[in-house]
């Protein structure tokens, strides 16, 4: 028993002594179980309370929740071989004095069980404090009303527990391994011994400049929504890859260049820092590169979640030209008036009335391209790479609709047509018998926002001088589908209705008119209105935005800690190098200066390679954020330009705080 309190001492002491390396430390850890109580803890109320669209939000904090889970174990593992490798020196001493290794394992499984229980107790004590008000903070972000109560879910700390266990359990192994399969010779040698020069690999750096190359062109040619589904983790991974490579290789190919710069080495600041620097870049270089995608991703977090936020009234006028849209599927043609007086009575039934109302026909119509702009009539999508879908409107209702007049000459054969690429394939074409010569039109951008975002799938609008070239088209394809033995052609035509309200109330609740709509329209397809779908959008948007900030945050922190961790081991690596310096006649002035060129030559490495490649993945940013139907790219640049400005003012105090931190270490007498 007195043997495990000798330990235990040994433990506690260890943290004390070492509060430059741990302190960081369990308050980083604790930081981030405490985001992950919050997390949790708002996702349960969230779930459990009465709060209007629950389920999409407990959907969307649960699986960011997971994702944090993940990203905080790479994390707290990856700040926990900094850690450890500072701590080598101090173990491999205790071995030389006679203890055994499971002594070691004794001490070392004592420090982790105390840093688990002081993250831990900090963890859920502060995330206690703060998790109702976060909540608050969502529900007024998702525009819901909310009182202040005071709660601790049972279930959120249970899970912050027993995840925090996990974790220092894994660490626990990963330490015990890492200090048991080496020699106290190796642990005391490594304390010491030199780094050798590193070499210049070839290929090394070619294929890094390839993976790196390779991700960012495979991002600047994304220019389609569904590219970017496909191809942004790809090209993400590439520059992942890429960077690592690049970061070892040009890191290294840097410094000897600056090596052999003769009017730049020579200055006694420049060329402790570039001696010092060139042979520990090779460990040096993880540690860099993990900084740069660690401020990539804040950069990116930051720029996509705010814009999504601040752009969602810009999504909603998007998809909403109206109040109110309808849409239904019809068998045959119908009179669009038909629809409007459907949507009078409704009104005047509910003691509301309309304004603005508009009805318009459209057709979906499946072609087969034979040959070059020649297209027949299809029945069914057989195979998605022979089949081209138009959007077919008639003339009348395109004005109706846009207010955009049409002038077409007095041949029948003269089709308008609107696409979003600013580029026409063909300039004519023709669908079985009939030939079309085609005519581009330019809509105010409120059209075109709508257009591209409701019928982007399709490769072309097509609108149709009128109705009697319309209904023979329909009838065509009435005729080719009930020869392949389709007799319905629900989903082929449709009516779509919009309108405004002078007061919105109850009787608009999407229920209730979807019922009153159900008894004229036998296929009813969308009702929705601009209140609820601005409630909808709230709640989505409002949670990934407020789980983005939780990502934010654990990536800052993770950034921060890191920069530190980097800059304390280096100093008390370069402590004894400057002792030397100092004694031989180098002023405080000159050493302060060279320990300013060591940190700033590699510092700024990852601050600038980050801007880079966010702004290389901006193009397809804007498309992935096109899936989420924001297409307002001004926005999103300016949500950048912001992210990356305040960012790099935090990347300057930390340099400037890891510069009196470095400095400070590299003086002390011991």
């Amino acid at each position: 028993m007195n043997n495990f309190f000798l330990y235990f001492k040994m433990a506690a002491d260890g943290i004390r002594k070492n509060k430059t390396l741990y302190f960081p430390y369990i308050f980083s850890c604790s930081f981030t179980l405490a985001l992950l109580y919050i997390l949790l803890s708002v996702e349960y109320m969230i779930r459990t309370g009465e709060v209007r669209g629950a389920s999409k939000m407990s959907s969307i904090l649960c699986m960011c929740a997971l994702l944090y889970r993940i990203v905080a174990v790479i994390f707290l593992f990856y700040v926990n071989s900094f850690l450890l490798k500072r701590r080598k020196k101090e173990f491999s001493i205790y071995r030389i004095l006679g203890m055994e290794k499971h002594h070691i394992r004794i001490m070392l499984f004592f420090e982790v069980v105390l840093v688990c229980t002081f993250c831990t107790v900090i963890a859920v004590g502060s995330g206690a404090l703060l998790s109702q008000l976060m909540f608050l903070v969502l529900l007024k972000i998702v525009h819901i009303p909310s009182e202040l109560t005071f709660r601790i879910p049972f279930d959120s700390v249970i899970s912050t527990v027993i995840f925090s266990v996990f974790v220092f359990f894994l660490v626990l192994l990963y330490d015990l391994f890492s200090v048991s399969k080496t020699s106290p010779a190796d642990l005391l040698r490594q304390s010491h011994e030199g780094e050798k020069e590193p070499k210049s690999h070839r290929i090394l750096a070619f294929l890094s400049f390839f993976c790196l190359m390779g991700g960012y062109i495979t991002a600047w040619n994304i220019i389609s929504p569904d590219e970017a589904f496909l191809l942004f983790l790809p090209a993400v991974l590439l520059v992942i890859l890429g960077t690592f490579g690049v970061m070892l290789t040009g890191s290294i190919s840097l410094l000897k260049f600056l090596r052999k710069k003769e009017s730049f080495f020579y200055r006694p600041s420049n060329f402790i820092a570039v001696s010092g620097m060139i042979y520990r870049m090779k460990q040096n270089a993880a540690g860099l590169a993990t900084i740069c995608i660690l401020s990539t991703a804040v950069l990116v977090t930051v720029s996509t979640c705010t814009s999504l936020f601040f752009g969602e009234e810009s999504i909603l006028r998007s998809r909403f030209i109206r109040d109110v849209s309808i849409s239904s599927y019809f068998e045959e043609p119908v009179s669009p008036e038909w629809m409007n007086q459907i949507a009078a009575d409704y009104a005047a039934e509910s003691g509301v009335e309309i304004e603005n109302e508009v009805a318009f026909q459209r057709m979906d119509l499946t072609c087969v391209e034979k040959s070059k702009g020649q297209f027949s009539i299809s029945a069914w999508e057989q195979r998605y790479e022979e089949t081209e879908r138009f959007s077919c409107f008639v003339r009348e209702d395109f004005e109706k609709i846009t207010e955009y007049p049409l002038s077409i000459s007095d041949t029948e054969n003269e089709v308008f047509f609107y696409t979003e690429d600013d580029t026409a394939q063909y300039d004519k074409i023709q669908i079985d018998e009939w030939d079309f010569s085609l005519k581009k039109i330019e809509l105010e951008q409120e059209w075109k926002r709508f257009l591209s975002n409701e019928y982007h799938g399709e490769k072309m609008i097509l609108i149709f001088p009128n109705q009697e070239i319309f209904n023979q088209l329909f009838n065509r394809l009435k005729d080719v589908r009930m020869a392949a033995g389709l007799h319905d052609l629900a989903y082929s035509y449709e009516i779509i209705q919009f309108y405004d309200l002078s007061d919105y109330n109850s009787a608009y609740e999407i229920n209730t008119l979807r019922d009153y709509y159900l008894n004229y329209c036998e296929h009813l397809a969308t009702v929705d209105t601009l209140p609820a779908a601005r409630e909808d959008f709230y709640q989505i948007y409002g949670s990934i935005f407020f789980a983005g900030l939780f990502f934010v945050a654990v990536f800052a922190i993770a950034t921060v800690l890191i920069i530190y961790y980097k800059q304390v081991t280096e100093g008390y690596e370069d402590k004894e190098r400057f002792l030397i310096m100092q004694r031989v006649g180098m002023s405080d002035q000159e050493i302060k200066k060279a320990i300013h060129h060591q940190i700033i030559l590699v510092f700024f490495l990852p601050l600038g390679m980050s801007l880079l490649h966010t702004a290389v993945a901006f193009p397809a940013l804007c498309q992935v954020l096109t899936l989420f139907k924001l297409k307002d790219f001004h926005l999103f640049g300016i949500c950048t330009c912001i992210a990356a400005v305040l960012f790099t003012f935090l990347y300057l105090f930390v340099y400037f705080l890891t510069a009196k931190t470095y400095y400070r270490i590299v003086k002390k007498n011991d």
